[in-house]
């Protein structure tokens, strides 16, 4: 900012004010009968300086740069189907998947059903906010043998936004082995007579507390094998998860039998009672 004298008239001096090198105007100070004498020029050149602060500051501004508030954009969610996991609890399965709310709240659920594309059912909803990936859990009760296609899904203000497709089949036999508790033999130690019989029963139960039918229980002698014989080899339990054997005493002694039920890989139940023959 500057300011050069140019020159006096009758009435007033004229100045021609510069900013950044460039000449922008004139000023004008009147002071008609004033003449340059002693003091004038001190008196003129404090006025302009004022002048010149006062103008300066309005063109700084005027001229200056502002810089710009940038306000951001509301986004919906970003969202990507993760994994579906087993639980322990009977028939239920745990859907996952990742949310991004971008700091807006937004509510997450799953859309899923047994044919690709096509979502008869809904789970229950989450709700998420902040600007990180989120893990998103929820539960949905599940068949064994059974296919089931999901994706996630979130919405915002700004927006829904739906995850990939994924799909799970719970093998069969999933729970069976992880909630069965116990394969029970009553009476637990059959006592019997020389050359006649007895019959006891095998209970299976679950661990929730629910009987197993239509299981397969094989039976063995596994020791004393001249003392004892049992029949069926195998018999299938009912609906209150029971099945019937029959023990003959053939000799005086003790013997052993060990009842067992299989599936597949995924291993084996089996409960041993001792048999006492007596005269």
């Amino acid at each position: 900012m500057g300011v050069t004298f140019l020159r006096k008239t009758v009435d007033n001096f004229l100045f021609v004010v510069y900013f950044n090198g460039i000449k922008i105007g004139f000023l004008t100070l009147k002071g008609r009968g004033f003449k340059m004498g002693k003091g004038m020029g001190k008196v003129i050149g404090n006025s302009l300086i004022v002048v010149c602060v006062v103008l300066g500051l309005c063109l700084e501004l005027l001229f200056a740069q502002a810089t710009p508030v940038v306000t951001p954009t509301p986004q919906a969610p970003t969202v990507e189907t993760g994994e579906a996991t087993l639980n322990d609890e009977l028939y239920s399965l745990t859907l996952n998947g990742i949310v991004n709310a971008h700091g807006l709240s937004t509510t997450v659920w799953f859309e899923y059903g047994t044919s690709s594309g096509l979502y008869s059912d809904i789970t229950s909803t989450q709700t998420v906010s902040g600007t990180s990936d989120i893990t998103a859990n929820i539960k949905i009760s599940a068949s064994e043998e059974t296919g089931y296609y999901y994706r996630i899904v979130a919405q915002n203000s700004a927006g829904i936004s739906y995850g990939n497709e994924m799909y799970f089949i719970v093998p069969i036999d999933t729970w069976w082995w992880e909630a069965t508790k116990s394969m029970e033999v009553s009476p637990t130690t059959p006592i019997i007579k020389k050359d006649q019989s007895k019959d006891v029963v095998v209970t299976i139960t679950w661990g929730y507390g629910f009987s197993v039918g239509g299981e397969n229980i094989e039976v063995e002698v596994t020791a004393g094998k001249r003392r004892v014989s049992i029949s069926p080899k195998s018999a299938v339990t009912d609906e209150n998860g029971q099945a019937k054997f029959t023990i003959l005493g053939k000799r005086v002694g003790k013997a052993k039998i060990t009842f067992k039920v299989k599936r597949g890989n995924y291993g084996e139940l089996k409960t041993e009672v001792t048999v006492k023959v007596r005269r």
